[in-house]
């Protein structure tokens, strides 16, 4: 890190300004290079300025701006056309006096200018003076942040967008031609050859052959790692490795993002596969790869006849598009052939036929073409056919198509009308049967109608165009629709029902304020899980475990009569009935607490012992509750008494004096 420190000289010329009432101007830059400066050091306060010899340049001031009242700052560019030279040491001058106010020791410094070809650099640098009232006493008023600019995420930018851009041309990675191809030269040793690749847009370059040494033995895989990197203000370079670590693209310690590739697979034995992506350059792609414009297809011509063949092919021109004009076999037609000029034209419908009847008897219709009402293809028809009505006779003499009104046309087959045909479409009066498919085409609604006798609709089956599903309705026979659903479900108006005499119905009354679903579902850990909910959650669910066991569970109360689980009961007014309350035989709890259970604890009626002496003890369960003395000291003779009652408690209706423990 730089060492800077505000001299001595300086706080001897702000005290001198001041006392003239005069404002300190700082106005110069200095640059020197310094042979044997340790810049770990910091410079004395009385450092001066270095001598002639050693001052590389000096520069006025760019931009001067306050931070904050007691700090302000000095900024210089040094642009391309300054250089060449090195410095250690910049220092802040006043050149009125040539005072060195501020001085900094720097790592050594490269300032190149742009001559003759080669690329110089642009070197910014700013000082920052911190000392009470440096706002006031400089006249410096304009804040940094007006001209202070961090160049480096646009300069990152750029990068980003050429290398973005290249991207989208070339793919994610792309070697052109041989670029970085490796040949096998020995046991363990490889070339790879010089050219020119884009990994992820970056453009890296190898300008000479490389060797390449690999360990033998063991399969391997060869990656090319590229990386843009450089300083700020340095040139960027593409800098490449190859390297035998698999590896996504990275980003290094420093900031770089790298790039990986594979490039080649090399076996344990040491045969190398080439496994990158190539193409020519654009350059050379042009010489060769496409039609000209000057070239009049000639390159198609100049791969041979069968390169003219797939051309006539892909143009769909055929074979007749090498041959020539005439009347011989081997030639086409021309325009005005006289077989093209004096043919039949089809927009003429047969009115440029000059002899019709002739037309007629040489194509074999003379016959069949009856200036009569009936056509016959066929036999000559009778009985229904006979002519008397505009019919076509097909076949034999019994089958055909008769005009029985205005526009009606009858079917027969047999001499049995099956079916007619009139505005409102096909009627058939004899069954339909077919082995392909049966459509209705058509973006409205339309219907398979199962119709009474008088028309009346019995059922309707129809599906809407970007309809719900398939729907069937009964008609007048019923109401609502039954709907076979796309999202695989089935919508019924009412209910349910499967089983014969007796049935088992899922119902909806539709007035229910929620949604209701009977699910089955299950997992790994709940193998079978049949659950109630509606639109707010769930109800009950009973569920198998994986160890078999079932759990039924209810999400809120049960109300019933009477609850059983096994031989055991929960009736209705709280009592429990089971064999734990019988000893082993089935019993009632209330039954078990009233023969078991202590209601109540009092005291027998009183008794009086007889004369004590020193050491006395009563029954079991009997307490102590007075004493009797008739001496004139305690426990003489057998004067003294005591009064006792027994313990009683209270089982079911009987009173029981309680034992000794």
């Amino acid at each position: 890190m730089a060492q800077s420190v505000i001299t001595s000289a300086f706080e001897h010329l702000k005290a001198q300004e001041a006392a003239g009432g005069n404002r300190i101007i700082i106005d110069q830059f200095v640059f020197a290079n310094i042979p044997g400066l340790n810049v770990t050091d910091t410079p004395p306060e009385s450092e001066p300025l270095p001598p002639d010899a050693q001052i590389v340049h000096r520069q006025a001031v760019d931009r001067n701006g306050v931070v904050n009242e007691n700090t302000v700052a000095y900024s210089v560019t040094l642009p391309e056309s300054v250089g060449d030279f090195t410095f250690n040491w910049l220092g802040l001058v006043s050149s009125a006096t040539n005072t060195l106010c501020m001085t900094a020791y720097l790592h050594p410094q490269e300032k190149i200018k742009t001559a003759g070809g080669k690329q110089g650099n642009t070197l910014i640098y700013s000082e920052i003076m911190e000392y009470a009232g440096a706002s006031a006493a400089t006249g410096i008023t304009t804040p940094v942040n007006t001209w202070q600019i961090d160049f480096t995420a646009r300069l990152h930018g750029m990068d980003e967008a050429t290398r973005k851009a290249a991207l989208d041309i070339y793919g994610p990675g792309l070697f052109f031609n041989d670029a970085f191809k490796l040949t096998a030269k020995s046991t363990g040793q490889a070339t790879f050859a010089p050219g020119i690749a884009y990994l992820r847009g970056l453009r890296v370059e190898m300008e000479t052959t490389g060797t390449l040494t690999f360990a033998t033995g063991k399969a391997q895989t060869v990656y090319l790692d590229a990386a843009l990197t450089g300083t700020l203000t340095g040139e960027n370079k593409a800098m490449f490795t190859l390297t035998s670590q698999k590896s996504a693209d990275y980003i290094d310690d420093l900031g770089f993002a790298h790039y990986v590739e594979p490039v080649a697979t090399i076996s344990a034995s040491g045969e190398i596969t080439d496994i990158r992506k190539t193409r020519k350059p654009l350059n050379d792609r042009l010489d060769g790869e496409y039609l000209t414009r000057d070239g009049n297809l000639k390159e198609i011509a100049d791969k041979g006849e069968q390169a003219q063949s797939d051309a006539r092919e892909h143009m769909g021109l055929g074979n007749s598009a090498t041959l020539n004009t005439g009347t011989t076999q081997g030639t086409v037609a021309a325009g005005d052939d006289s077989r093209i000029t004096g043919a039949m034209q089809k927009d003429q419908n047969g009115e440029d036929i000059p002899d019709k009847p002739k037309f007629i008897e040489n194509v074999g219709l003379k016959e069949t073409l009856n200036p009569t009402k009936r056509v016959s293809i066929g036999n000559i028809g009778n009985g229904a056919f006979d002519g008397s009505v505009p019919c076509i006779n097909i076949g034999d003499s019994d089958s055909g198509f008769i005009g029985s009104a205005d526009g009606v046309l009858d079917i027969y087959c047999n001499n049995a009308k099956v079916g007619y045909i009139d505005n409102a479409g096909l009627h058939m009066l004899a069954g339909i049967a077919t082995n392909g498919n049966v459509v209705l085409q058509n973006d409205a609604r339309e219907h398979i109608i199962i119709q009474n006798e008088d028309g009346s609709a019995r059922a309707y089956i129809y599906k809407d165009k970007d309809g719900d599903g398939i729907h069937i309705n009964n008609g007048a026979d019923g109401w609502g629709d039954f709907v076979f659903g796309k999202d695989s479900i089935l919508y019924v108006p009412f209910a349910v029902r499967a089983g014969g005499s007796k049935k088992l119905a899922i119902q909806s009354n539709n007035n229910s304020a929620l949604s209701a679903t009977f699910n089955l579902r299950g997992d790994a850990n709940r193998p079978t899980v049949i659950e109630l909910n509606d639109d707010q959650g769930w109800h009950l669910y009973s569920q198998r475990n994986p160890d078999g066991s079932i759990v039924f569970t209810v999400n809120g109360d049960i109300t019933a009569n009477t609850l059983r689980a096994g031989g055991a009961i929960y009736a209705n007014n709280g009592d429990v009935f089971g064999t734990v309350w019988g000893g082993g035989n089935a019993d009632w709890l209330s039954g078990y607490l009233y023969s078991n259970m202590v209601k109540a604890i009092r005291l027998g009626p009183v008794a009086l012992s007889g004369g004590l002496w020193r050491d006395f003890q009563l029954g079991g369960g009997q307490v102590v509750t007075g004493f009797h003395t008739d001496g004139d000291w305690e426990m003489q003779g057998g004067d003294d008494k005591v009064y006792y009652r027994p313990i009683q408690y209270l089982i079911g209706t009987q009173w029981v004096t309680a034992p000794s423990v």
